[in-house]
């Protein structure tokens, strides 16, 4: 909704750490830990949605996009 109001491209980024502690939050956010080794994956700049357009399925598309990017930086550090 932001990027819709905005007008402005959003740029969807996948990180990494190891190793790292994961917290028990909502977002299972990320601690990197001293001495690991990261890694950003971004998947190119997503034009905002036209007003038109469903949100939901934009946040599907966003979601699955994301998830991929995060999948390739966690497979960087294997």
């Amino acid at each position: 909704m932001l990027a819709r109001v905005a007008g402005a491209p959003t740029l969807l980024v996948g990180l990494a750490c190891r190793p790292c502690v994961r917290l028990k939050t909502w977002d299972r956010q990320v601690l990197p830990l001293p001495f690991g080794r990261g890694a950003m994956v971004w998947d190119g700049a997503l034009p905002a949605p036209a007003r038109g357009e469903s949100l939901d399925a934009t946040a599907a598309d966003w979601a699955a996009r994301l998830t991929a990017a995060t999948a390739r930086a966690e497979a960087l550090l294997a």
